[in-house]
């Protein structure tokens, strides 16, 4: 169906207009509008990022499963309404999480558990300032994390050192070591095998608005690699061993990413 068919759609799931949304029976449609800043949304996505409870309950039943279909610029509500860019594959429940309605997204994830998505809710918790629920709701978290992906986004913990959020890289260590580790374990070494990539991927850098300090980010690093030689990988190779045991992230991520 045709963008013009399809704008009143979008603008009533942005406006909560349910009873809009019930006549026109367009559940299912893609945002697909060129110069729209949510292009790839469907209704439940506008509805998560503005907080509409109608239109959510409305879409849930027809697009519970559905993620965005292109990359997007969303606020991130608890960094000050920072700007990042997200690739595709966000669910709604992550756009929750991204939105900081973390009383909506309890609600959700109670209900319909963790929705199954290429950019996982951990990550989406890690860029949401989400400890919190993270820590309450930390063992069905984790069981959205066995699928290993080719988006940079799919490893919370990769995320958690790239912003410099350590109290959510101890989070997540703990929750692989108290799982055995197991079908986690690709986290831990697919965050070292990736971490001098860090300041040369564009999907990393588009988070560059919301990382903390060096200082921060080092500390993160450096419980990554405990964990990775506790674990028998090579630490040393990956994340700043001989001979760049003495480095720091300064010396290996391109200062543009770390600089104002």
């Amino acid at each position: 169906m045709g963008s013009c068919a399809t704008q009143p759609w979008f603008e009533a799931a942005q406006a909560n207009d349910a009873k809009f949304m019930k006549g026109a029976k367009l559940m299912g449609s893609v945002d697909e509008r060129e110069e729209s800043p949510f292009r790839g949304f469907s209704a439940i996505h506008y509805a998560a990022y503005f907080g509409c409870r109608d239109v959510m309950d409305l879409a849930s039943p027809h697009e519970l499963d559905l993620v965005t279909k292109y990359p997007v610029k969303l606020q991130v509500f608890k960094r000050d309404k920072a700007v990042a860019i997200f690739p595709a594959g966000l669910s709604f429940q992550g756009i929750l999480a991204i939105s900081g309605r973390y009383e909506i997204l309890k609600q959700s994830v109670i209900r319909h558990g963790v929705i199954k998505a290429p950019v996982p809710l951990a990550s989406c918790l890690v860029v949401g300032v989400g400890f919190k629920f993270a820590r309450q709701f930390q063992d069905i978290v984790l069981q959205d994390l066995f699928v290993r992906s080719q988006n940079p986004f799919s490893n919370p913990l990769t995320l958690s050192i790239v912003i410099g959020f350590g109290e959510f890289t101890d989070l997540l260590l703990r929750g692989a070591k108290s799982l055995n580790y197991g079908r986690t374990n690709w986290m831990v070494q697919d965050c070292g095998s990736h971490f001098f990539q860090i300041g040369q991927l564009d999907a990393y850098h588009a988070l560059k608005k919301l990382r903390l300090s060096i200082k921060e980010i080092d500390e993160a690093r450096t419980m990554v690699q405990k964990a990775m030689s506790g674990l028998g990988f090579h630490a040393d190779d990956t994340m700043g061993g001989t001979p760049r045991h003495s480095l720091s992230i300064k010396d290996y991520v391109r200062p543009a990413f770390l600089s104002d």
